[in-house]
């Protein structure tokens, strides 16, 4: 419905449906613009709820009804939050608000629903004015978002999410006056039940339910709320077109780190772009801490004349205490706070303190197993607050013994010429966990060389696609290795720097590197068979075949 001889048309002749006696209290420039494309203009009362003093024939236009129509009356005249659909009403009452702090045009976009029940986008501005009276009155300026211009909203949007797909792992769509978000984009390689929700719309209040929000580390909560309702209910971000939080996740005892972005599209949309740190953080604070480890050492071998035979790595983050395992996670240690790791491993709250202040100390318990020396040492990690410290911590157990050399005969013993089988003091440990077992036969099997997590996973996952899953399982099976060889107290025949792991040959005695050695032994001949339990173990023992230049046949043997 557009109104005729609208080029010819004025402000000043439209109609005034609802009283034509205060015609002349509406603002005198207005009667000299002229009506030559569509433009709404709306005159209300200032009040809680405002009465319509003014319309032009283009604002009934967009209501769908006619200027002499008595209908519209009921529809909006006594208070004109009724053209706005209630989902909209508190953006509409946003916008007024606004007004009269301001005291100056203030941008508006919303929709309106005409007499039909159908809604048409209009933009514009509101002012306050004052009357010749002196009293305050709203004054609204629309004009009406085609169809073509939504479409090509749409387009720079769509545009917009290409650029972020680049450079985000997944985007999130706030709409702020439906409280709703919507997952709009997610990277096909991430791997988390946080960031689960692709094509997913959720209610806001949703993401605080317990399934959603426990994998947030505990420490991290309170502040996530207080970004996501920021962001829902804070026009302009208090001021801001963007802003960024940080936040750490853990699932399956896997830690991660987080940075979500905020970007505002608009006064009712947000997007939420979130992309992991894990990786990037993990490569910068694995050469900063293997830069410190090897600094350590040549500490002790120029101050102390020792070298290491155990070096044990930690993330020590709000009282938790991790176990630092590779690139890219760290490993809880079965939960336990600070107060019961110091507990476990014999060091007084006193020594850890000192430890802060002075970033190292030699601690008063000496390895309950060898009676070596060991020490603390504690750094503070970059970019940390003094409200949320991390430390890494390195626990140093020393190789130089101040016992008698009779009391430092191995206890391990490992069998490989036949079986794989491993004795503590004559007694075989028990692995509950078969890889696990088969880990520290690796290590064995490789002599004493440092080896990393991928080719533990090409030897024991062999026909498994590499995948995160199987890096966690692992990284588990590292981890249970470990605790089986604690339960026995021979952790130290493991070495540990920088997520690699090699087996101490000085710490064992093994058939295997006597041999190699060319030691005479009880036990240290080889007989044809090297490590049967394991497939991989063939190389070697063709190697050994060679070496020794005989042949298998059967169970016979037989010299070339």
């Amino acid at each position: 419905m557009i109104p005729e001889n609208a080029n010819s048309m004025e402000y000043g002749n439209v109609l005034n449906v609802i009283d034509r006696s205060k015609k002349e209290s509406f603002p005198d420039s207005l009667s000299k613009v002229p009506l030559g494309f569509p433009c709404g203009i709306l005159h209300c009362t200032y009040e809680k709820y405002p009465k319509v003093l003014y319309a032009n024939e283009w604002m009934f236009c967009f209501w769908g009804i006619q200027p002499d129509s008595e209908e519209w009356k009921e529809f909006i005249q006594y208070n004109v939050f009724f053209m706005v659909p209630s989902a909209e009403r508190d953006l509409f009452k946003h916008y007024l608000d606004q007004a009269s702090e301001k005291n100056v045009p203030v941008c508006i976009e919303h929709c309106v629903e005409n007499h039909s029940g159908e809604e048409i986008r209009l933009t514009g501005w509101v002012q306050v004015i004052r009357n010749p009276q002196g009293k305050k009155e709203y004054l609204f300026l629309y004009r009406r978002i085609s169809q073509e211009q939504l479409t090509l909203y749409k387009k720079r949007e769509n545009a917009y999410l290409q650029m972020l797909e680049n450079a985000y792992d997944g985007i999130f769509r706030v709409e702020r006056k439906k409280r709703v978000i919507e997952c709009v984009y997610m990277r096909d390689t991430l791997n988390t039940r946080f960031f689960f929700m692709r094509g997913m719309r959720l209610v806001f209040d949703c993401l605080f339910q317990e399934d959603y929000f426990m994998i947030i580390y505990e420490e991290d909560r309170k502040k996530v709320k207080e970004f996501f309702h920021t962001v829902e209910k804070d026009i302009g971000l208090g001021g801001q077109t963007s802003c960024q939080i940080e936040l750490r996740t853990i699932e399956s005892d896997v830690l991660k780190e987080f940075v979500i972005f905020a970007s505002e599209v608009d006064e009712q949309t947000v997007l939420l772009c979130y992309r992991e740190l894990t990786e990037e953080k993990s490569a910068k604070r694995r050469m900063q801490e293997l830069k410190y480890i090897r600094s350590i050492n040549t500490e002790m071998k120029e101050n102390e004349n020792e070298s290491a035979s155990v070096i044990t790595t930690y993330r020590v983050l709000n009282e938790t205490v991790f176990l630092r395992d590779g690139v890219n996670s760290y490993l809880p240690i079965s939960g336990e706070p600070l107060s019961e790791f110091l507990r476990k491993e014999q060091i007084s709250q006193e020594e850890y303190e000192e430890a802060v202040e002075k970033g190292k100390v030699v601690l008063d318990k000496v390895d309950a197993k060898f009676q070596n020396k060991r020490y603390m040492y504690l750094m503070q990690q970059e970019s940390t607050s003094d409200e949320n410290k991390e430390y890494l911590m390195v626990i140093y157990t020393s190789n130089k013994f101040d016992v008698k050399e009779e009391q430092n005969k191995p206890r391990v013993a490992i069998h490989t010429f036949g079986y794989f089988d491993v004795f503590v003091d004559g007694k075989p440990i028990v692995f509950h966990y078969e890889k696990s077992k088969e880990m520290l036969a690796l290590l064995v099997d490789r002599k004493g060389s440092f080896v990393g997590n991928p080719y533990f996973i090409s030897r024991l996952w062999e026909d498994e696609p590499y995948s995160e899953k199987i890096q966690n399982r692992c990284r588990q099976t590292a981890f249970r290795m470990m605790e089986t060889l604690k339960q026995y107290g021979v952790e130290n025949i493991i070495e540990k720097v920088d997520g690699h792991r090699r087996i101490v040959p000085e710490m064992v005695d093994c058939d295997y590197f006597s041999y190699i050695r060319g030691e005479k032994k009880q036990g240290s001949t080889f007989n044809g068979f090297y490590m049967s339990d394991y497939s991989w173990g063939e190389e070697t023992l063709s190697a050994l075949m060679k070496e020794a230049r005989f042949a298998v046949k059967g169970s016979k043997r037989y010299d070339l």
